[in-house]
């Protein structure tokens, strides 16, 4: 195994249990990060061992352990992420797929954080990973968001490239879009980033944030009938500034 190899499976587990706020089994690590179970059970104990990892005496399971606390503690989006979770994980609760916290940098979406479904089919976006705003639901959201000057300063200087054969490259399109984000409270896209992959997401700027948005990622073949609707309304609901103080919702 390699250096990186080795590296990116430790920091996929920090990753899992700093996004799941609870303590986990071996079975849910091994699951949710979808490494061997041998080699998440290495990783976990070794990970105790540097203090990264807890695992109280007499239990099977493991939590964030005082050093990653302390990392955490760091973290310039904590508050975000912190008032954030609670309704990503209504969302997750309510529809069982993965739930992304992405902000916007420059004319890109950064991931920050994201609760996955537990369908085999998925995709998961890691936590520092980016993509362009234009062909991304997240980005779209946030984008909307800015008043309408500096969008279009962002249109004017977007270059746009194929990501998938259905990424819209027309900046007259971009603009439709964004025009539509604006008008109906939410954004989406269907297979522009990633191939089968559909989202939806709203910016969080009722909660003063509008630089952060939530989505929703999921298999575009399960992204039909009433769950579509159901996820929409869930999410407007979301944005909805009384929303904020305690992050917990009804999304009915």
């Amino acid at each position: 195994m390699s250096a990186v190899t080795a590296v990116g499976k430790a920091f996929s587990m920090l990753e899992f249990l700093v996004a799941t706020e609870r303590s986990a089994t071996l079975a849910e690590a091994t699951q949710m990060t979808r490494l061997p179970k041998p080699t998440a059970h290495r990783l976990l104990r070794a990970l105790q061992k540097l203090g990264y990892v807890s695992r109280p005496p007499g239990t099977r399971s493991y939590s964030m352990g005082p050093r990653l606390a302390r990392l955490q503690a760091g973290d310039s989006h904590a508050h975000v992420k912190a008032l954030a979770r609670p309704a990503m994980a209504k969302l997750h609760q309510r529809f069982n797929e993965t739930v992304n916290l992405g902000m916007l940098s420059g004319r890109e979406v950064l991931y920050l954080e994201y609760q996955a479904t537990s369908h085999a089919l998925r995709i998961v976006l890691r936590p520092g990973e980016k993509d362009p705003y234009y062909c991304t639901a997240l980005g779209r959201a946030m984008v909307s968001a800015l008043p309408l000057e500096e969008c279009e300063r962002i249109i004017e200087a977007t270059h746009p490239k194929r990501q998938t054969p259905k990424t819209l490259l027309a900046k007259s399109s971009l603009r439709s879009l964004l025009g539509a984000v604006r008008k109906n409270g939410f954004a989406e896209e269907h297979g522009e980033s990633v191939d089968g992959i559909s989202c939806l997401a709203v910016h969080l700027g009722q909660w003063g944030y509008p630089q952060y948005a939530i989505s929703l990622a999921v298999p575009t073949p399960r992204l039909k009938g009433q769950i579509r609707t159901q996820m929409v309304k869930a999410l407007k609901i979301l944005a909805r500034a009384e929303a904020a103080p305690s992050g917990f919702l009804r999304l009915s």
